[in-house]
């Protein structure tokens, strides 16, 4: 029996299939098999009970390490005390502690965590979106802000957290408008958007005790990734349709800000966040700079730090 939260049963439970095939992710059983899997994940009723308090996840290793270091010293420079969480893979993302060292940051192997055993993780060999929503679905925290590994804050986020609501426990910014047709909703779930907006994945809030229901779908879709990733982008669109499978609440921030080679997502006029979506921090091959984005001048030489 396999579950993909603790004690909770996988309407599939059997292994995915990769590379999938035609008939996985066309074929008219199987999406008839998935849909109505969707159907009881999304008609569900959850209850979390670890999670506590605020704090910020990060999930990466290996080339993206020096990003998240990056991140998390960029972080530590706007004033913010919150702890962060940094999830890898310890099979395929290496880390290295010293140079987090002191600044209140936990790195948890997400292969040896302790419910990593109770619950299924089968991300190693597809390049690690899976992990994200493996991450939310087991991290301490219950206020979260999520940051993907290229990108950055560039003022204080917690005035962020005070956006969040029982009734509207999800707040992102929206992607470019033309991700608004990235999904194949008659293969995933045919019954209608919700009119939900696009989802900029790189960077958003929840409050999982109150949002718990729609990070379990989201989750549970990227844990079947053989098969929804072949019908949408990745695990921000899953957030997309679990929204739209549930009816939960959420508030938009509007457009992430497209400042070429990263969105900035601001606030009331202020930048918050920095993803460098298209100039990653790479050892080696780093992106190019970009001197109009917030911090950027700051985020280069934290970058060249590490690298010498």
């Amino acid at each position: 029996m396999t579950h993909f939260l603790p004690g909770v049963t996988d309407p599939i439970d059997r292994p995915e299939v990769w590379p999938p095939t035609i008939e996985l992710r066309r074929g008219a059983d199987s999406i008839a098999e998935h849909l109505a899997a969707l159907r009881t994940v999304a008609a569900a009723r959850f209850t979390p009970t670890y999670h506590r308090g605020r704090g910020i996840v990060y999930v990466g290793g290996g080339a993206y390490w020096p990003g998240i270091v990056v991140g998390i010293r960029m972080l530590r420079g706007t004033g913010c005390k919150l702890p962060v969480e940094v999830w890898y893979r310890g099979s395929c993302e290496p880390v290295n502690p010293a140079d987090v060292a002191d600044l209140d940051v936990w790195l948890i192997d997400a292969e040896k965590c302790p419910l990593s055993n109770r619950v299924k993780f089968s991300t190693v060999d597809r390049g690690g979106w899976e992990s994200k929503l493996y991450a939310l679905s087991l991290t301490m925290f219950n206020e979260v802000l999520f940051l993907d590994a290229d990108a950055y804050c560039v003022t204080d986020p917690v005035p962020l957290f005070d956006l969040l609501t029982e009734r509207e426990p999800l707040v992102f910014w929206e992607d470019m408008p033309n991700q608004v047709h990235s999904i194949a909703w008659d293969r995933v779930w045919p019954d209608g958007t919700g009119r939900v907006p696009t989802f900029q994945g790189g960077q958003f809030l929840i409050d999982l005790h109150s949002g718990w229901r729609t990070l379990a779908v989201a989750h549970w879709m990227c844990q079947h990734s053989d098969y929804y990733f072949g019908a949408l982008y990745g695990d921000q669109d899953c957030w997309r349709v679990a929204l739209a499978a549930t009816g939960a609440g959420f508030r938009s921030l509007g457009p992430a800000d497209w400042e070429a080679p990263a969105f900035v997502c601001r606030h009331d006029g202020a930048p918050y966040v920095v993803h460098r979506c298209q100039s990653k921090m790479f050892v080696g091959k780093p992106g190019p700079r970009a001197e109009s984005l917030p911090g950027e001048a700051r985020a280069w030489e934290l970058f060249a730090s590490l690298t010498v």
